[in-house]
């Protein structure tokens, strides 16, 4: 895999588990609306097989029949109408069941490494993720899914991501809590996806403060009393106000 990091071959692994077909064994398949992701995809397939690098097809799908120009003229593209389209999508495509086997068995070994697990959700948050604001200051992020997903639940709880839960009425988890948002901003899991990257960043910075759990602050400020300690330390430790404090 010469020039293919194993982070950037995750971050594939990632997006074809949320958008990619998984039940197929006749092709390797990637829908999104994202042109740089169908391109990271694109770049990701011809580095891992390079003998097949002519058998991969775009099909763009536009409810007005919009003709996009790829940057890789070497590629079969063909465009359809797709009335129920709001933007264009795109299919990427490469038929090949001795390549599916291939692909199957890299997301198997991917899937197992849990260091790898953060490239990973940042590939599938790219795919199937998105930011969610509602009104009082709610806000969330949102993984849309048919039905729980073993793995997803996995990378949630061993990234120590926490207060997630899965509404079939939504099809969707939804995760909340400013904790939750720190690790994915520090861990970047919503960096891959340009547009939502831009969001994420932007809801993310319009927290006012810390959120702490019910006595979590009661708890500590009694714990940190064993020493002495004036309340403006604690105010800046817990960013608190000087009555809260108190």
């Amino acid at each position: 895999m010469e020039n293919l990091s194993s982070k950037e071959l995750a971050e594939c692994v990632g997006l074809w588990l949320a958008e990619g077909d998984r039940k197929t064994k006749s092709e390797i398949t990637f829908t999104n609306n994202c042109t740089d992701l169908i391109d990271l995809f694109y770049k990701t397939l011809i580095n891992l097989f390079k003998e097949k690098k002519d058998s991969i097809r775009i099909y763009i799908y536009s409810n007005e029949n919009d003709k996009i120009n790829f940057q890789y003229k070497e590629i079969i593209t063909k465009s359809y109408i797709d009335k129920r389209a709001r933007k264009p999508y795109y299919i990427l495509r490469l038929a090949s069941v001795e390549l599916v086997k291939k692909w199957k068995k890299i997301v198997e070994d991917i899937s197992n490494s849990k260091e790898l697990y953060p490239f990973i959700l940042r590939g599938f948050f790219a795919g199937e993720g998105n930011i969610k604001e509602g009104s009082h200051n709610s806000r969330g992020l949102r993984i849309a899914q048919k039905e729980k997903h073993i793995l997803l639940e996995k990378m949630l709880e061993t990234l120590n991501i926490k207060k997630f839960i899965f509404r079939p009425y939504e099809r969707s988890y939804i995760i909340y809590g400013k904790n939750n948002w720190d690790i994915f901003a520090e861990l970047k899991l919503a960096n891959l996806h340009p547009e939502k990257k831009k969001r994420f960043w932007r809801v993310y910075n319009e927290f006012k403060q810390d959120h702490y759990e019910n006595n979590y602050l009661i708890n500590n400020v009694f714990l940190e009393l064993e020493n002495p300690k004036t309340t403006r330390e604690l105010m800046k430790k817990y960013k608190r106000s000087f009555a809260r404090i108190q």
